[in-house]
Parts: structure tokens; sequence; C-alpha cells
């Protein structure tokens, strides 16, 4: 009999779930379907709280709701690597909400109703990869996300977005069903299990080939973007500018990664990974992913493309950190998905406002357009501090984690190469700020009076506000990621 608590974790998919009937009701009152996805959102987040509340008394019980498969359930538990992503999704899903009702009413946008629906079975779906207790579960949740954020990729139903939605679901379940499901399939019958944490050291004894199982995990949640399975990423940039923030900041390239580290840390092991150094595999592939779309950033002109690449490559620095397998590593990284998450959710909340507001989307249009709005620009350069990982933003905390755990295992060289990156980024970002606030402006052009709207500008002000607070109170998500990394190096590391 399952603990009583333990059901209070089972919200965490349902209530996302409970709003759909509710914007469907209200799909001809635009204030009223709002408020219910707020409301959804802000319930979200109270339950979240308290389940991380309550896990600070004791380990919170698994919810068992039956067998998939024997000795494999569809079971739910949180640990600490869950939270730091429900707690992800829980804080911005509101702001986001906010955002999307300004952008969309500014854009006039056709299918508002659908879009605020799939936004909330994305974000059901992102709880459930959170809190899965094995393998199966987590592959479920995922593939869900999968499906559930391809009418938003192609919102505007022309034929780029149709163009881009194909490519998406190509590589997105492409990746999980061609190499994620074989590798799942072989865990289950070597080890008979998938739960999290108890099959690394059968694998090890295995003896079999231990790059194609780690390849299969790398590529096939191809949500992380690793090289050479990024090419999805930016030309999702065709759908509107809220779901480039759900992809690139709340949900799905979060949980990516997040799939990724369970399979690396809680599925194959340190241990495992060790003993047949494919980490090293890993690192050498993450690093590439790094340098190589932080050079791709600098020659792009529309805003949206250069703020893909970037994330493809801090998407890499998570891995990466996870892949040194000591405990500042393991710490960083996860740290990073939430450091991360609010620096480039601010970005795009600044690129929707100015395309919404000055109609602007290239950055060679910028020149300006920081006198004019000063709100959203401000906002703008602390998102791109906490994306180069410079103070005063909780991206340098988790950064300077990442470089310090290189160091600590022996690879000063990967160190450098992170410098680089973080240097071509602010090669990338710094003439975006000098242009908007101090170029001229073009002769004959008239800037928009004012800045963006309070929809649409005070969740950006508080996302930006965020990774500065973030810099001076990081004890909560730091203590998160040690407690993570502890757990997963108990079982075995550097």
């Amino acid at each position: 009999m399952n603990d009583p608590s333990s059901l209070f974790m089972i919200l965490l998919v349902l209530i996302p779930l409970a709003v759909l009937p509710l914007l469907y009701l209200a799909r001809g009152n635009e204030n009223l379907r709002e408020n219910f996805s707020l409301f959804g959102s802000f319930f979200n987040l109270f339950v979240v709280i308290s389940l991380y509340g309550a896990s600070q008394r004791g380990a919170l019980p698994e919810l068992n709701l039956g067998y998939l498969l024997p000795n494999v359930p569809l079971s739910f538990q949180i640990d600490s690597l869950g939270f730091i992503l429900l707690l992800t999704a829980a804080f911005l899903w509101p702001l986001a909400t906010l955002y999307s009702a300004g952008y969309l009413r500014g854009h006039h946008e056709k299918n508002q109703t659908r879009f605020f629906s799939m936004f909330c079975v994305a974000i059901a779906a992102t709880n459930g990869v959170a809190i899965s207790s094995n393998l199966l579960t987590l592959y479920v949740f995922y593939e869900i996300l999968s499906l559930s954020t391809y009418p938003l990729v192609t919102h505007h139903q022309d034929a780029e977005a149709r163009s881009a939605g194909r490519r998406y679901l190509a590589f997105i379940m492409g990746g999980s069903v061609g190499l994620v499901l074989p590798a799942l399939i072989t865990v289950y019958v070597k080890a008979g299990n998938l739960t999290f944490g108890s099959v690394g050291l059968v694998l090890q004894q295995g003896g079999w080939s231990a790059a194609l199982i780690t390849l299969a995990f790398l590529y096939g949640f191809s949500k992380a973007a690793v090289m050479p399975m990024h090419a999805w990423l930016p030309g999702a940039m065709v759908a509107p500018t809220p779901v480039s923030s759900l992809l690139h900041a709340v949900a799905v390239v979060k949980v990516g990664v997040f799939s990724v580290i369970r399979s690396l840390c809680d599925v194959l092991g340190p241990a495992f990974l060790t003993e047949h150094h494919t980490r090293y595999l890993v690192t050498t592939l993450c690093t590439l992913t790094v340098v190589v779309s932080a050079a791709l950033m600098v020659s792009q002109d529309n805003l949206k493309r250069c703020l893909a690449f970037s994330t493809i490559g801090q998407l890499s620095y998570i891995l990466l950190a996870v892949s040194f397998f000591n405990k500042t590593g393991i710490t960083g990284g996860c740290a990073h998905i939430f450091m991360h998450a609010f620096g480039k959710i601010t970005l795009f909340f600044c690129a929707g406002a100015i395309a919404c507001h000055a109609h602007k989307k290239y950055i060679s249009q910028f020149d300006g357009l920081g006198r004019s709005m000063p709100w959203t620009f401000g906002a703008f350069t602390l998102g791109c501090l906490a994306i180069i990982g410079l103070p005063p933003t909780g991206g340098f905390l988790s950064k300077w984690l990442i470089v310090t755990a290189a160091l600590k295992a022996g690879m000063p060289l990967i160190a450098g190469f992170l410098l680089v990156s973080s240097l071509l980024k602010a090669w990338a970002f710094f003439p975006i700020i000098f242009r908007a606030y101090f170029a001229p402006t073009p002769k004959g052009e008239h800037l928009p009076e004012g800045d963006c709207g309070w929809l649409m500008r005070f969740p950006l002000l508080l996302t930006a506000t965020g990774s500065v607070v973030l810099f001076f109170f990081p004890d909560p998500i730091l203590r998160l990621a040690e407690a993570f990394a502890e757990q997963v190096l108990s079982r075995g590391g550097l």
C-alpha cells in the first residue's frame, strides 16, 4: 500500500492536465482562459514547494501505479535532481503564461487556446519526467513531451513551420525510438529491471559494447542537442517566441539533458563509464559542441537563431560537467540547469518583446533601440551576463564550478576551451548591447515610443531579477545539486 503522502506527487501530472477542459470551456474569453492557465501554474508551484518542504523532513516514498513490465512499474519518486527540474518548470510556468498572453495578443495569433493547452500538456510531461523512478516511466513522459510540443513548433501552420515540425519530429522521435528504445531494451534484458541506481554494477560486469550504449543515450535523447543531433533546434525558431522560451528554458531541452544525466549517472553509472573509459567520449563530444556552437553564434544576424546556438552550447556545458564524475562537476552541471533557465528565458522574452513592439528580429536593425526600450534591453543585458557566465548572475556560479571541476579532473585544456567559448559568447552578445544603447538611430527611421506592454515587461524583468538573486542566494539549488552528486558518487566516481 502506498503511503498516502506519496499520492501528492501525482498532482504534478494531474494539475496541468486538469486545466485543459477549463481552457476549452473558456475558449471564447481570453481573460478567463489565461486566468485558468495562471491558476494552474500557481497551484503547481504550490505543490512543488510543498513537496520540497516535505522532502526536507524525510525522503518521499515511492508511488507505484502498476507494472508496465515484470520488475518495471509505472512509478514516481522525487530525488534532488528531480526537484531541480520541477522547480525550474514551476517557477517559470506562470511567468511564461503571463508573457504568452501579452505576446499572442500583441501578434493577434490564431489558435491561442490550442497553444495554452499544449503548453499545459508539455508541463505535465516535464513534471512526469522529473518524478520518474525508472527509465521506462521517464521514456513514456519523454515521448508525450515530444508529441505535445509538435503543435507548438508548427503553430503558424505555414510551409516553413511544417518543415521545421517535420525536422523536429525526425530528430526528437527518431533519436528516442531508434536509439534510446533499443538501449532501454538491452539494459532491461541484461539487468532485469530499469530502476534508477540499481543496474549500473550489473552492466559493469557484463563486458558488452560500452561505447554504443553510451552514444545511444547521449544522442538518442536528442532534446539535449549534442552535435550533430542539434539541427532541429535552430529550425524550431520559426515558432512563436513563447514556444522558443518553452523549448530553451522551461521544458524541452532541460528534459533532454535531464534524461541524459539520468542515463549516465543512474542507469549506466559512474563505475560503468569509468571502467570502460566512455566518459571521455562524452567529454570530447560535449566539448566540441560547446566550442563550435559558440563560434556559430557570432555569425548570426537573426537574434533567435543566435540564442538557439547559445542554448546548444549551454546544454553541453551541463553534460560535460557531469562527465567529469567529481562532486564539483556534477554539482555545477546540475545547478546550471536552473541558472541557465532564468538567463535564457529572459533573452527569449526580450527577443519576443522586440519583435512584437518594435517589429525587428535582426541584430543589424537594433541601432538605438535600447534607448527606446530601456527596460527590455536592461533585462537583456542581465540575461547576457548570465549566459556568458559573469557576475552578478547565477550563471557565473555554476560556470565557475564547471571550470573548477575540469581542473580538478586534470583537464586544463577542457577548462581552456570553456573559457574560449565564454569569450565567443561575449563577442556575440556585447556588440548587440553596444549597438542598442550607443549606435545612432538610422536616418529616417522612427523607433517605437516607450517599452513593451506590462504583460510582457513584467515577466522579463522578474526573470532578469531572478538571475541576479541567484547570484546572492544560490544555496537551495546548490544543496540539491550537491546532494545528487553525493548520491551518484556513492556508486563510484573520481
